[in-house]
């Protein structure tokens, strides 16, 4: 079973930072994160 969890911006804390800059270092997760963002695949 899948929790989707979602946090406010004003929760967020260094270790969100810290985890989404480790993320954001491989190449297919940031692919991953910018098309949900854009609402577009990116290639």
């Amino acid at each position: 079973m899948v929790n989707n969890v979602t946090t406010k911006l004003d929760q967020l804390n260094l270790v969100y930072k810290f985890l989404f800059d480790e993320i954001m270092e491989d190449i297919d997760s940031y692919r991953a994160v910018v098309s949900i963002l854009l609402e577009n695949e990116i290639l």
